[in-house]
Order: C-alpha cells, then structure tokens, then sequence
C-alpha cells in the first residue's frame, strides 16, 4: 500500500498469469496498514482462487503480530492451507501466554508455517516456534530462502542441513518430534505448495 497504485499492479501482475499473491506488510508504515495490506491482498487471492505467500512479521520485535491478521482473514475467508506465512521470527520472542493462543488461532486457520532456518540465524537471530507449531497440529514448512546471496551467502539447496538447523536451534529432541521436522522438509513444502488447494476457495463452493 504504500505505492499508491500497488493493488492495481498486483492484479495486472495476476491478469499476465502468476498464480500466488504475496505481500511484505512489515513494510507499511504502520501496523494498522499491515494489516490492510494482508486484508486486501488475500481477499484478492481468494476471488481468484489463488494461492497466498506473505513474508511475516520480519523482526525480533514481539510488538509485531501481523501473523495474527492473516490467521484471522485466513479464517474469515476459509482459505485454509491455501495461505502460507513466510519467516515469522518474532514469534520466537511472544509472551508464552499470546504465542499458545496464536498457535491454536494458527492450527484453526489450516494455514502453513514456512520456516528458513538459515536466514533466521543470519538475519535476525531469531527463529519461529517449529517445535511449539509441530505440536499444535501446524503444517510447517522448512526451506532454504536464499542460496548465495547477502542474506545467506552458504546456501546449497541441502535440505539435511535445514532440518539439522531446524532441530538443534529448536531444541527438538524428542525423537518423535524430530521425525516431524523431516516430514516439513518433504510432505509439509508439499502441502504448502499444493497448487489444488485452491480448489477449495470459497467461491468455489
């Protein structure tokens, strides 16, 4: 939203053919158009029955809740695992009490967690709940968000690495857990970029 004409270009970007509608509202200017950002952009997606992928809450700040938003419109519009969060690092610094509720808002919702535990290190030192997620019945997606660039200049496409990373910062021990975390390098990125859950949009149905 803050270039005045986004909203159009998004939608001559979707008329020429692309499939996904994604959105960055951390970089609005303030919370509130955040989330009108991530109110208009899934409504967009949703009347074309498309797929959702927003980069997330992208600080260490625990003020930054935009993940919420989109769980709500992910509700309201029952788009389910059509909508993916991207990143979500401040969610590793929410009070236990909000960071519980937010999880069961999460798993209601049938949305996708997707996580890059790399870039997570390297740009903010902070990582999103994969173990708290995996356990509130969250599909978590791991995936390596940049290979050789200055985000994360070590990349290469190795997905043991990711879920390694995934494990040890996470403090996921358990064996069954741990089990977990391999399926979100596999089944979960599957799931996540399951072109026929759109299908299932609300104006399908």
């Amino acid at each position: 939203l803050r270039e005045p004409n986004a909203i159009q270009l998004m939608k001559r970007a979707l008329d020429m053919g692309m499939d996904v509608v994604g959105g960055i509202p951390d970089y609005e200017l303030t919370a509130r158009l955040g989330n009108e950002a991530v109110r208009q952009l899934c409504e967009l997606a949703d009347k074309r029955g498309l797929l959702v992928d927003m980069h997330i809450d992208q600080t260490t700040d625990p003020q930054s809740r935009q993940i919420e938003a989109l769980a709500q419109e992910c509700i309201r519009l029952k788009m389910g695992a059509r909508i993916s969060a991207s990143h979500c690092p401040s969610m590793a610094n929410f009070d236990d009490y909000y960071a519980n509720k937010l999880i069961a808002q999460i798993a209601q919702s049938e949305m996708n967690i997707c996580v890059q535990p790399m870039v997570a290190a390297t740009c903010w030192g902070a990582m999103a709940r994969v173990g708290e997620l995996l356990d509130g019945g969250v599909n978590v997606a791991l995936g390596q968000d940049c290979v050789m660039d200055p985000w994360y200049p070590f990349g290469k496409c190795e997905m043991l690495d990711i879920a390694h990373m995934a494990i040890v910062w996470g403090r996921i021990l358990v064996e069954k857990k741990k089990a977990m975390v391999f399926n979100s390098i596999t089944y979960g990125g599957a799931k996540a970029d399951r072109k026929s859950t759109r299908l299932n949009s609300s104006h399908d149905q």
